[in-house]
């Protein structure tokens, strides 16, 4: 496999739309280091024609490519996502969740997004519980946290069952870890906003996907209007339960989802 190939593998492999502006910008630096390279190539055969002059043209040939070929990738790079040339480009970008379910069930083996027949999900409901989609039926026992319960998923997707690592018990809830880079590429996300749920991420790829920790934070509604009418409609500002500490999994963070479908059956946006 040429390293030509590669290249243009790994280019067709980034799903987002590009910045024409930029690529152009980037191909007009490549031509010119190209120009420039077979320009250095003229003098040099006009100097001498010795052995050790061909050598260096050969070297110096693949040294000028090697940099026009890294001035490129940057460039196409900087037009799908700027922030590559400030070094704020993380490296993984993959999420582990860590689904609830009841303790002792059976271990699900989870391979999409969409819920499953007997997940556990956290949601805030503003008003009845018959405000929330029929998908979901609260669950008995405690609060999760103020304004929030457990709902059980009761129509979703029905699961396999077999052994996965590093599952985690707490008092009655299991925890299974997904990594959600892992899910099939036809299925969506299926965490609803205002949906609080447990991640294992770095800072940059939590903010990236739309997950606020949750450290009792108070925010803006302007900046996130529809997970806002859900937590608190018509108040310029809310603030998030403080969940610092209580993860039950070391590492991971409880999160509230800013994006994502809608629970309820009459939304209050999209």
């Amino acid at each position: 496999m040429s390293d030509q190939f590669e290249f243009n593998e790994l280019i067709k492999s980034l799903n987002v739309t590009p910045d024409e502006e930029a690529k152009q910008k980037a191909k007009a630096l490549f031509l010119q280091k190209a120009e420039e390279a077979e320009q250095t190539q003229t003098a040099e055969h006009k100097k001498t024609g010795s052995v050790f002059r061909k050598n260096r043209r050969s070297l110096f040939n693949f040294a000028a490519g090697m940099a026009a070929m890294l001035i490129l990738t940057v460039g196409i790079l900087t037009a799908y996502d700027p922030s590559f040339l400030t070094g704020s480009v993380s490296g993984g970008g993959d999420i582990v969740q860590y689904r609830m379910f009841p303790a002792g069930t059976e271990t699900p083996v989870l391979d999409t997004a969409q819920k499953y027949s007997g997940e556990l999900s956290v949601f805030h409901i503003p008003g009845a519980d018959e405000d929330i989609n029929s998908q979901f039926i609260k669950s008995d026992g405690a609060a999760f946290a103020e304004g929030f319960a457990y709902y059980v998923t009761q129509f979703g997707s029905k699961a396999d069952t077999g052994k996965v690592e590093n599952t985690v018990t707490k008092g009655k809830v299991l925890y299974v870890p997904v990594n959600r880079s892992d899910y099939k590429a036809d299925y969506g996300n299926a965490v609803c906003c205002g949906e609080i749920v447990l991640l294992k991420a770095s800072d940059k790829v939590l903010q990236k996907h739309g997950y606020l920790p949750c450290k009792g934070q108070t925010l803006n509604a302007k900046d996130y209007p529809v997970l806002a009418g859900i937590l608190a409609p018509g108040a310029e500002q809310f603030t998030l339960p403080d969940l610092s500490g209580q993860s039950p999994v070391e590492g991971a963070v409880w999160c509230i989802a800013a994006e994502g479908d809608y629970p309820y059956t009459r939304p209050a946006g999209n």
